[in-house]
């Protein structure tokens, strides 16, 4: 069975509660943080996503699809009255050597980025909002990642001391609204698949 957690990664939203098919899932998870993992059957689920403490109106309201198995972040992107729920899956590829990285851009208004190592390797280029890559390779070790406006030297924000171990699956995920002091741009880099 899929197991799967929530990110909030709704700038200007409250805390939040999530109902699964109308059963509580989480409670009072706040913005940047994501929830444990929950086993789910393979299919069609609804999900309602509420201010934390009230079942009134929902923030958001619909259903995702999900395979049989595997592991799943689902993420809240958006503003308030605009959210979007993106499954991303956890599948990274075999191997025990290398440290696994992806990025996933959640800042709704900060525009297409590059992710260039410390040398000045891109590792993934132009990515937009709401997307996200594909899993790359990575020696294990400390990085300090910088996040440019694609295709530029530009640099727009810079995670420090990434340290990524070996055999263990990375998402950088980039959230905030570029320029704003209560909710500016972060990254909230999680290990996946357990």
């Amino acid at each position: 069975m899929p197991e799967v957690r929530f990110l909030h990664a709704s700038p200007g939203a409250s805390n939040v509660d999530v109902y699964v098919n109308g059963r509580r899932h989480a409670s009072n998870v706040p913005y940047n943080q994501h929830t444990g993992y929950l086993n789910l059957p393979g299919g069609a689920h609804r999900v309602d996503i509420y201010p934390a403490g009230r079942r009134l109106r929902p923030i958001f309201s619909g259903s995702v699809n999900l395979n049989p198995q595997g592991y799943y972040t689902i993420a809240a992107s958006g503003y308030p009255g605009r959210i979007v729920l993106l499954p991303i899956g956890e599948q990274p590829p075999a191997g025990s050597g290398q440290s696994y990285v992806r990025f996933a851009h959640l800042s709704p208004n900060t525009p297409n980025v590059d992710i260039v190592l410390p040398d000045g390797t891109v590792l993934f280029s132009n990515i937009g909002y709401n997307g996200r890559t594909s899993y790359a390779a990575i020696s294990p070790g400390t990085y300090t990642l910088s996040v440019n406006l694609a295709g530029t030297d530009q640099t727009i924000m810079t995670l420090p001391n990434v340290a990524l171990a070996p055999g263990v699956a990375y998402t950088a995920y980039a959230m905030g609204v570029q320029g704003s002091s209560s909710n500016p741009l972060r990254v909230l880099l999680t290990r996946d698949g357990g």
